[in-house]
């Protein structure tokens, strides 16, 4: 169990003293947590399929084209249960084709986050927004599972 100092807001278990620190400050408490193996992650991917479209430039130009498997774009979504809380989430969007995602387009992508709240925040037929050097929007149709269970 481990208890707090009051006023001072720092935490340390009972009958550990942390040791003193440059002018007289305690140095952090020790902790328990242990690190994930090296080479392995604590927070699972979350894979969904969604529509999305990329805005064309106002100017009516070509726009900017994403390859597929990007990183470049980020999905901000709002949490299915609390409309009022929403969240940026980093992403990596691929087509199943391979081919750059292109402005103007209508396309089917698997989108990727690994994010502990993903699964708050896209559910079937929760829109979201893209943002990066070209903006766009698009709405979630289904979660992807994989063999080893959800992703």
């Amino acid at each position: 169990m481990m208890a707090a100092e009051r006023g001072s807001g720092n935490v340390r278990s009972p009958g550990r003293e942390a040791p003193a620190g440059p002018a007289g400050m305690q140095a952090a408490p020790d902790c328990e947590h242990q690190p994930a193996p090296e080479g392995e992650s604590t927070v699972k991917p979350f894979r969904f399929r969604a529509l999305i479209i990329i805005d064309p430039p106002p100017d009516g130009g070509a726009g900017r084209q994403y390859a597929s498997g990007t990183r470049s774009l980020i999905v901000h979504a709002r949490r299915i249960d609390q409309p009022s809380r929403d969240k940026y989430f980093p992403a990596t969007i691929s087509q199943d084709t391979g081919l750059p995602l292109r402005p103007g387009e209508r396309t089917v992508v698997t989108i990727t986050v690994t994010d502990d709240d993903a699964r708050s925040y896209f559910g079937p037929g929760q829109a979201f927004t893209l943002w990066g050097a070209s903006g766009g929007y698009g709405v979630v149709s289904r979660r992807v599972f994989t063999d080893f269970g959800p992703s």
